[in-house]
């Protein structure tokens, strides 16, 4: 594993909504409206368990149908981000054809049943997996995918590994609406602080603003990792510190970072 020690130099001057449309009718007053609902029927499901969906529309059965109550009911379902896109078609049921059975159709994403992850030596593969949401047992999200990459360019900035990439593919079968997703990560090198000078700090001394900093040069006592994320924290620490000492037009100018290793 290749490392680096490097230094910091701070310079500082002191001056969707997918509709579901099955219900929406072209009449002014649909028949189903203020009907008592008095049954739901699912089809479609294959990986979200009827019973979960079953427990959602409990709380609606023997309330009377009105947009707002369906409206809320569509958010609930929305927010297991499970589906691709569900449709509703309303029936009639009871005595007389007089109460209404809500018949919905379900679309489920493809669900994960498996997540790889290639080339980390750095970091544990348990560590990733504990901190990434598009994983084993959900559904496939674009969003969640680069979320978790992200997630895991973090991790590897915690640890030193400032330029670390994460990239991701899934490969999807089709017959079992189900999903793979593979995680490929090229470390970089890991980078630990070497130093970390002070330039135009003139009224307020360097071991005072070492203390301000959450970045640590490496010692016995400290891993010394070189977190940009970090560095930016510092930036910040400093600016008010002299805020606090009355420089009210304190700037960091410029941050360099050079290797010494």
């Amino acid at each position: 594993m290749k490392k680096q020690s490097i230094r910091i130099l701070l310079i500082a001057i002191v001056t969707i909504t997918i509709a579901t449309t099955g219900l929406w009718a072209a009449d002014a007053d649909p028949w189903y409206y203020c009907k008592r609902i008095a049954e739901f029927n699912n089809y479609g499901l294959q990986h979200v368990k009827e019973s979960t969906i079953l427990d959602l529309q409990y709380q609606y059965l023997g309330k009377n149908f009105s947009d707002g109550l369906f409206d809320e009911l569509q958010t609930q379902l929305w927010e297991m981000d499970a589906f691709l896109y569900f449709l509703a078609d309303a029936n009639r049921t009871g005595e007389g054809g007089n109460e209404l059975a809500i018949d919905f159709t379900f679309y489920e994403l493809p669900y994960i049943t498996e997540v790889v992850v290639e080339g980390n030596i750095g970091i544990k593969i348990k560590d990733i997996l504990g901190a990434i949401t598009a994983k084993e047992s959900t559904f496939l999200d674009e969003q969640a995918i680069e979320r978790s990459k992200e997630k895991i360019v973090g991790l590897y900035q915690q640890k030193g590994y400032a330029k670390a990439i994460v990239e991701s593919q899934y490969v999807e079968d089709e017959a079992t609406n189900t999903a793979i997703v593979t995680y490929t990560i090229d470390e970089g090198a890991q980078q630990r602080v070497g130093e970390i000078l002070f330039e135009g700090n003139e009224a307020v001394g360097s071991d005072l603003l070492k203390k301000q900093l959450s970045s640590k040069a490496v010692s016995y006592f400290n891993s010394g990792y070189y977190n940009p994320n970090t560095v930016e924290e510092d930036k910040d620490q400093i600016i008010s510190h002299y805020l606090t000492k009355g420089y009210i037009d304190a700037q960091i100018l410029d941050v360099k970072i050079e290797d010494i290793s």
